[in-house]
């Protein structure tokens, strides 16, 4: 932890400095009803990645009752976009070694790892991911012994 000279984190100073979620989404609003619709820019992360959380935790349609009562909030479908370029999907049966390797040396850790499957889940349903253009959902096919055939 970073520590300044009085002994205080730089963290809670930063916290005490920020504006409210509150403060942000008045400013945005004020901002965008001086605006046409195609003029609106988020140019604040913070409400960006409020507006991102909101729709992972809630979903599509909870974020959209936002969108529409509160004047602030980018479109859903700017905030599609913004998860979109977050989105690291690993094709089911698959492990992205090098993507853990980096993590690894990132990180300064030792490269011993233990990867371990557990297909024992019971899917509801099949789903389709256009990226990959395959359906998820189904039981990989197993080897003699049990273990599921898979790539590295």
């Amino acid at each position: 932890m970073n520590v300044d000279g009085r002994g205080e984190s730089n963290a809670v100073d930063k916290f005490q400095d920020s504006k409210s979620l509150l403060q942000r989404i008045t400013e945005q609003a004020r901002e965008h009803a001086e605006k046409k619709p195609r003029g609106f820019r988020y140019n604040d992360e913070v409400l960006l990645r409020f507006a991102m959380n909101s729709w992972i935790m809630g979903g599509r349609q909870f974020y959209e009752v936002l969108y529409e009562n509160l004047d602030a909030f980018p479109s859903p479908r700017t905030v599609q976009a913004r998860i979109a370029d977050y989105d690291d999907t690993v094709p089911e049966g698959q492990v992205n070694v090098k993507k853990l390797k980096d993590y690894l040396v990132k990180h300064q850790l030792p490269f011993i790892v233990t990867l371990a499957e557990d297909a024992t889940s019971i899917v509801g349903k099949r789903e389709y991911h256009c990226k990959t253009n395959r359906i998820f959902g189904f039981s990989l096919p197993l080897r003699e012994n049990g273990i599921t055939k898979f790539t590295l």
